[in-house]
C-alpha cells in the first residue's frame, strides 16, 4: 500500500507487467492477476500439494524468494505443480486463502523497491514504529530471545519443533514480540499513524478495512466474530505456533496473543484462548 501511495503501481495493475515474468493461471491465460487479488486471496494461486515441503529448521531458507515464486508459478519451474493454480475459478472470482499469493506480493515489494522485504520493512515499518527486534530472517535475531515452538507429543507432554523457516517468508515468517507487533496494530487502528510516525494514509487504511470483491477479507485483514463483536485482524498457525492480532473498530481496543504451541489443534485450548481474548477486550477500554 505504501508503494501504491508512491505511484509505483495501482491495486488493479497486472502484476506480471511489474515483475518481469508472466504470472497467469494456465486455465485462464487472458485474465491478469492484480495486487488487489493477491492481497484479498482471490488470485487463483493455491498452496499446492508440495507447498509445505520446502520448510527447513534452524536456518533461513536457502531458496531465494524470487527463485521460489518463479519456480512455483511458471509451468516447467522447479517448484511447479498444476495444482498450484485453481483450474476452475478465474482470478478475481473466488476466495481461497493463499500463502503463495502473499509470497508473490512480497516479491512485488522487493522488485518495485529494489530492496529485500526485510530491508524495506526495516526502513519503512519496523524502524518508524519502534519495532527494534523484528525480522523475517532468523540470522538477524538473537536466538536466546526467541521462544521455542512446541507441540503435543500425544502423551500429555510437549516436543520442541525447532526454529522453522520457509522460502515463502512474506506469508508468515516474521519473528517479533507481542509488544512490538502491538505497535504495528496500534498504527493500523489509528488509520496509519503512531506517535509522530505515519506509515500509511487514512485512505489506504480505509481501503484495507473494506471487504474486497469476491473475497471474505479486506486487503490482508480478516473479519472475525468474538462474542457480540466484529473484529478486524489476522490469525496464524504453524508447527508449535498460534497467533492472533485483532481489534474492535467500535472501541479501538485490540490485542496481540502469541503462543508457542499449536492452540488450534485442541478445541478446549482454542476455546480458552477465545475467552481470554474476549476478557482482554472487555477490560481494555
Amino acid at each position: 500500500m505504501q508503494l501504491v501511495e508512491q505511484g509505483k503501481l495501482t491495486l488493479d495493475d497486472p502484476v506480471d507487467a511489474k515483475l518481469g515474468f508472466q504470472v497467469r493461471n494456465p486455465a485462464f491465460p487472458n485474465t491478469p492477476i492484480t495486487a488487489r487479488m493477491l492481497l484479498s486471496h482471490t488470485s487463483s494461486i493455491e498452496d499446492g500439494p508440495r507447498f509445505y515441503s520446502y520448510n527447513v529448521v534452524g536456518m533461513d531458507s536457502p531458496i531465494a524468494l524470487d527463485a521460489f515464486v518463479r519456480g512455483y508459478l511458471t509451468s516447467g519451474g522447479m517448484y511447479f505443480d498444476a495444482a498450484n493454480w485453481n483450474a476452475t475459478a478465474a482470478p478475481g472470482t473466488h476466495y481461497s486463502y493463499s500463502n503463495a499469493g502473499i509470497a508473490l506480493a512480497g516479491e512485488l515489494v522487493e522488485t518495485l523497491s529494489g530492496m529485500s522485504l526485510q530491508q524495506y520493512c526495516q526502513q519503512h515499518l519496523f524502524g518508524p514504529l519502534g519495532m527494534n527486534e523484528s525480522s523475517f530472517r532468523l540470522a538477524d535475531l538473537d536466538r536466546a530471545h526467541i521462544a521455542m515452538p512446541y507441540d503435543s507429543d500425544g502423551n500429555g507432554g510437549y516436543t520442541a519443533e525447532g526454529y522453522f523457516c520457509y522460502p515463502d517468508y512474506p506469508a508468515g515468517g516474521l519473528r517479533t514480540s507481542a509488544n512490538q507487533l502491538a505497535r504495528f496494530l496500534m498504527a493500523f487502528i489509528q488509520f496509519g499513524q503512531l506517535g509522530g510516525a505515519r506509515i500509511l494514509s487514512r485512505a489506504s487504511v480505509e481501503e484495507m478495512r473494506k471487504q474486497q470483491p469476491s473475497s471474505e477479507e479486506g486487503l490482508s485483514w480478516e473479519f472475525a466474530p468474538l462474542g457480540m463483536r466484529q473484529l478486524i485482524g489476522h490469525s496464524g498457525g504453524d508447527a508449535g505456533v498460534s497467533t492472533d492480532m485483532y481489534f474492535d473498530p467500535a472501541t479501538g481496543a485490540g490485542f496481540v496473543v502469541l503462543t508457542n504451541s499449536l492452540v488450534w489443534s485442541d478445541p478446549l485450548r482454542a476455546e480458552a484462548l477465545g475467552q481470554i481474548e474476549e476478557k482482554l477486550l472487555q477490560q481494555a477500554p
